[in-house]
C-alpha cells in the first residue's frame, strides 16, 4: 500500500501537475486498486510516511503530498521572489517604449489590443511575468513588441524552450536567436550539471521562456537559479 501511495502522488505530480490531493481522494484512489480498505491503515501508512519525511500533511486543508514536490515549489517561490524583488539593471525608457511599439504597429499592420498593451507594459515594468492564454490570443504578437523594446533599450535577450523545435518558432516572430534550456545553461554529459547556475549566473539582461505549460519544475529551477539579480524574466504559455 506505501509503494502505491508513493507511486500515486508521483503520477499525480508528473503527470497531472497536481502536486498534493485531498486525503479523502487518496484513500478513494488506494481502494480502487487495493480493493476495500481499512481506511485506519492508510492513515497509519500516510503517518509513517510523514515521520521519515517522504510525505507531507497540511492538517488545515487535509493536503497530502510527496514531501520533495513541495521543497521544489517551496524553491521555486524563492527563486522567483528573488527575482521579482530585483532592480532593473538597465530601466525602460517609456517614451522610447512608446515610439518603438508605434512602429511595431505600423509594420505588422494592426494595433494591439488593450489586453496585449497590458501584457507588453506588465513585461516592461516587471522583473518577473508570466504571458498565458489560447492559442490565437495574441500572445507572439504581444512578445514581437516586447522584444523590440527590449533591443531598442540594448537587452541581452536569451529565448529559450525545451526544444529546438520550440525554440525555433519564436525566433520566427521575434528574430532573436532561440536555443535549449540546455545549451542556455551549458549542460555538461559527463559531470551532469550545467555551466551557468547560482555562483555562475547567464549574461543576460532577460530570459523570455516559451511553452513553459511544458517543463519540468527542476529544469524550471535550475534556470531560474541562473538568473542573475537584476535581470527579468519572461514565461509564455498556455493555460494548462
Amino acid at each position: 500500500m506505501g509503494a502505491y501511495l508513493v507511486h500515486y502522488l508521483r503520477e499525480q505530480a508528473e503527470i497531472n501537475g497536481n502536486s498534493w490531493v485531498n486525503v479523502d481522494d487518496l484513500c478513494l484512489a488506494i481502494e480502487q486498486v487495493c480493493g476495500p480498505t481499512d481506511q485506519e491503515k492508510v492513515y497509519e501508512v500516510v503517518r509513517r510516511g510523514i515521520r521519515d519525511k517522504t510525505l507531507y500533511f497540511d492538517n488545515a486543508d487535509g493536503r497530502i503530498g510527496l514531501t520533495e514536490y513541495r521543497r521544489l515549489e517551496e524553491n521555486l517561490a524563492d527563486e522567483i521572489a528573488r527575482i521579482q524583488n530585483g532592480s532593473a539593471a538597465i530601466p525602460i525608457d517609456e517614451r522610447k517604449a512608446k515610439e518603438v511599439l508605434a512602429k511595431v504597429e505600423k509594420e505588422q499592420g494592426f494595433g494591439f489590443t488593450e489586453e496585449q498593451n497590458a501584457a507588453i507594459w506588465n513585461t516592461l515594468n516587471s522583473q518577473f511575468s508570466i504571458l498565458t492564454g489560447l492559442g490565437g490570443t495574441g500572445k507572439t504578437s504581444a512578445v514581437n513588441g516586447i522584444a523590440h523594446v527590449l533591443r531598442e533599450h540594448n537587452y541581452r535577450v536569451a529565448q529559450v524552450s525545451l526544444s529546438g523545435r520550440a525554440a525555433s518558432k519564436l525566433t520566427e516572430i521575434t528574430h532573436i536567436p532561440g536555443q535549449t534550456i540546455h545549451r542556455l545553461l551549458g549542460y555538461d554529459p559527463e559531470s551532469g550539471g550545467f555551466h551557468y547556475n547560482k555562483e555562475n549566473p547567464v549574461p543576460y539582461d532577460i530570459i523570455i521562456g516559451d511553452e513553459v505549460s511544458m517543463w519540468g519544475g527542476e529544469i524550471t529551477l535550475d534556470l531560474l537559479r541562473a538568473v542573475p539579480n537584476g535581470a527579468k524574466v519572461l514565461f509564455i504559455g498556455d493555460p494548462k
